[in-house]
């Protein structure tokens, strides 16, 4: 079977609760399964992280002026839609998952939204 995993930091070097958990969990399901990974982060060096997964994607940040990040918050707030995700709902984000699910042909997403 064919996994996206998005997240919003690289979880290698493993040194926080939420990255050991995502680092361990794609190392598992990837010894049975073909793993493909997108996150929101800046470019950094694979390191071992690499040997688990099929490709790696790094999305870099956009910086959005804190005026529309008030707005947002507050919408979201009313909408009840939790606020870490609507932070970093990014249009490259959503292009990018849905050409990497066209092209590999893709069987499941898995958003892990892990916070700090």
């Amino acid at each position: 079977m064919k996994l996206l995993v998005v997240m919003l930091s690289y979880p290698f070097p493993p040194r926080v609760g939420s990255a050991i958990i995502a680092y361990n969990n794609i190392k598992e399901i990837s010894k049975k399964h073909s793993v493909y990974f997108i996150c929101l982060d800046f470019a950094k060096e694979p390191g071992d992280f690499a040997e688990f997964v099929e490709q790696i994607e790094f999305i870099s940040p956009k910086k959005i002026p804190k005026f529309i990040r008030r707005f947002r918050y507050v919408f979201n707030m009313l909408l009840r839609i939790p606020y870490l995700p609507t932070m970093y709902m990014l249009h490259e984000i959503q292009k990018r998952v849905r050409n990497l699910i066209e092209d590999n042909k893709l069987d499941a997403k898995l958003p892990v939204m892990e916070s700090g």
